[in-house]
């Protein structure tokens, strides 16, 4: 057969059966031969798709320099598509290797632009759970009190929509300060 478009979708399904088993070089390996086809297909949403995989994958390895370059390739891609969806998911990304470097500002700065992306679309599960990530960054600076009103705000979310496992979450964070 012929099915290219196939053909990477298996690529990317053994490769999320490896990363389960947590036996990531072969992750890798079936999720880049999926990345190279839809790339030679141009499918931009999966070509997208295959770069976050793809990048989790170097984060589990340790390799935090190729990860932040793979999810800053996502976020230019989904910018350069219109993917406001996709750009808000790779925000995310993107402030999860900055607050690991300390960077605090950077990290607030791309949560803050992910979360009015989720706001805008309405995506409140994912917006409440932008508020416990800039908790988080607040907490790591000692910024208590706009800790607290993230996790508040997140927890109040959360029970709005009826996501008890983002409720419940908050409600940790908070409970921690």
């Amino acid at each position: 057969l012929n099915d290219a478009p196939g053909l990477a979708s298996a690529y990317n399904n053994i490769g999320m059966i490896h990363q389960q088993l947590a036996n990531y070089p072969l992750a890798l390996e079936a999720y880049l031969s999926a990345l190279r086809i839809n790339e030679t297909l141009g499918d931009q949403r999966n070509v997208g798709v295959n770069i976050g995989n793809v990048s989790n994958i170097y984060y589990y390895l340790g390799d935090m320099d190729r990860s932040f370059e793979y999810d800053q390739r996502s976020l230019d891609l989904a910018r350069a598509s219109n993917n406001t969806y996709g750009t808000a998911h790779a925000l995310e990304a993107i402030a999860t290797h900055y607050k690991a470097r300390g960077a605090f500002d950077e990290a607030t700065h791309a949560l803050t632009d992910a979360l009015e992306i989720f706001s805008t679309l309405g995506e409140k599960r994912y917006a409440a759970a932008t508020h416990i990530k800039l908790g988080s960054v607040h907490e790591l600076q000692k910024k208590s009190k706009k800790a607290l009103e993230h996790y508040a705000t997140a927890a109040s979310m959360a029970l709005s929509i009826k996501r008890h496992d983002l409720h419940a979450q908050a409600l940790l964070c908070k409970g921690a300060i």
